[in-house]
């Protein structure tokens, strides 16, 4: 590792252990309560990372490029077509060796992220992650993968998607990993120049006894549009923030996400909207399937400030309920400051139809199916905007393995 890059990792490490441990008085924190968290010290015992799946070794029919990182270690696969193309597609110490000056630019952490000790902690004690950079104009038009396994140790990482003026890309994040109780802390860092398009999306399927805090931001150029699609899966309890802050006029992003859970996983969705700028929009859209005792927190906030006029953004939560004893605490928030916009926001929560059980077992379909008929189709405007038929297969698959342990 390079002596600049030893340096600012140990100065966020000095950041992380000055900062507070987040109390439940904090808003933010409220449902995910810390009072018996304990952050592992910074050795990172790299034990073995069993066995990777089949679909973390090679491109999915359909992708351009596969990116496996497992702590330290990574693995580029390219498709038998790949296209030679103006883009920089690498894990992040790679990219510290190769090109030092570019992620320099990029690497410190958003003012925002400042004073959150998770945010710190992923920028001290990151292992790897994906970089990519996609130089001015350039359209890559197949989707590009970075796979992310954790092993049996903590796992930590950072992944930054950079498109210069004009650049169009489709990107993946996959992350998964053994079953172990044990922690992963990872940010997601996007950053849109002018009339950039980036389509992302994020599939979590961690094991069931690993927490997890990931935390994300998204610098929104002029005219610059960003799709996101996040689908949460796995882990045990954890939290993920998201920040959204326009650099110029004309900036647009669209969330569409899901989380699933059972038992008593916990999903606590922290998400800011920051309209600093005229003529902007955002829409953050959720969808949740809880069973057993599993809970889920949609915190939403969108903040507009004086210059932010003529903004359009909405937020809403929609939830399934298969259980009395499963929550959804969904909590929107609008903070304006200008009268010349257009914002609302909404939640509603709803239990499996019976009568729509009943039209589909008239039809001969049993009714443990038919459930699963249903709940499918409540999360299909998520699943839809999946990039690639296999992932959305990986998707559908553990959704309804969920589902099957749900009735068994």
């Amino acid at each position: 590792m390079t002596l600049w890059l030893q340096e600012q990792k140990k100065q966020a490490e000095a950041r992380f252990q000055a900062l507070p441990m987040p109390e439940a008085k904090d808003e933010n924190f409220r449902f995910t309560n810390l009072e018996n968290f304990v952050f592992p010290n910074s050795e990172s015992k790299n034990e073995p990372h069993g066995k990777l799946p089949q679909e973390f070794q090679v491109c999915d029919e359909g992708e351009e490029i596969l990116l496996t990182v497992q702590n330290e270690n990574a693995k580029k696969v390219f498709a038998k077509a790949a296209k030679k193309q103006d883009i920089y597609f690498t894990d992040l110490l790679t990219a510290a060796e190769e090109k030092p000056e570019l992620l320099q630019k990029y690497l410190p952490l958003a003012k925002d992220f400042e004073k959150d000790k998770f945010a710190q902690l992923t920028a001290a004690r990151w292992q790897n992650g994906a970089f990519l950079f996609i130089s001015k104009n350039t359209s890559v038009e197949l989707p590009l993968r970075a796979a992310l396994w954790k092993g049996k140790d903590n796992f930590y990482y950072r992944n930054i998607i950079v498109l210069e003026e004009g650049a169009q890309a489709k990107f993946i994040e996959e992350l998964s990993g053994d079953d172990t109780d044990s922690l992963v802390a990872g940010s997601t860092e996007i950053f849109l120049g002018e009339n950039a398009q980036l389509s992302y999306a994020q599939v979590q399927r961690l094991g069931r006894e690993t927490k997890f805090f990931q935390r994300q931001y998204v610098h929104v150029g002029k005219n610059s549009h960003a799709l996101l699609t996040p689908i949460y899966l796995g882990g045990k309890k954890g939290q993920v923030r998201q920040d959204i802050h326009y650099e110029a006029e004309g900036g647009n992003v669209e969330i569409k996400g899901a989380a699933r859970g059972d038992h008593e996983q916990h999903f606590d969705f922290w998400m800011n909207a920051n309209h600093e700028v005229p003529n902007t929009s955002s829409a953050l859209d959720f969808w949740f399937v809880m069973a057993d005792k599993a809970r889920a927190i949609f915190n939403g906030m969108i903040r507009i400030t004086h210059e932010g006029a003529n903004t359009s953004a909405y937020q809403k939560c929609r939830s399934l309920m298969l259980s009395p004893k499963a929550t959804v605490h969904a909590i929107p928030k609008l903070e304006i400051a200008t009268d010349a916009v257009k914002c609302s926001h909404g939640a509603s929560v709803s239990m499996i139809n019976p009568e729509q059980v009943h039209y589909l077992q008239s039809r001969g379909i049993p009714r443990e199916e038919a459930e699963q008929m249903i709940i499918r189709g409540f999360t299909e405007f998520v699943m839809e905007r999946l990039p690639t038929e296999a992932l959305y297969e990986r998707v559908d698959a553990l959704l309804s393995a969920k589902q099957a342990e749900f009735y068994h």
